[in-house]
């Protein structure tokens, strides 16, 4: 990704981004889906570093039902604390859930 300085014009940073992740984390955002057993939305966000380069986020984070999975509980048990799934270099993996979902 090329160096950008304004973090809030979006389209922008999708023009500069040569490999299209932008258009696929816009289209899962606000998205509930089922994740390993767990139901959430997924996230994305745009984080500038100090160096001033544009990153991309995509994350699953479960919803108030999801928290009650069996499978939720367990894993918080093992992690001691909530958490999210960051799913940002998971590409075939985030490209087969946006091709599910349509």
């Amino acid at each position: 990704m090329k160096k950008y300085y304004n973090p809030h014009d979006r389209g922008e940073v999708q023009a500069l981004n040569n490999h299209g992740y932008n258009e696929v984390f816009e289209f899962l955002d606000g998205k509930k889906y089922t994740l390993d057993g767990i139901e959430g939305k997924f996230s994305y966000e745009l984080l500038v570093g100090l160096d001033c380069w544009v990153y991309d986020r995509l994350y699953h984070e479960p919803t108030e039902k999801g928290k009650q999975s069996k499978e939720y509980r367990e894993k918080r048990r093992q992690y001691r604390d909530d958490w999210v799934t960051d799913l940002t270099d998971s590409i075939e993996e985030y490209c087969d859930i946006a091709y599910e979902l349509g």
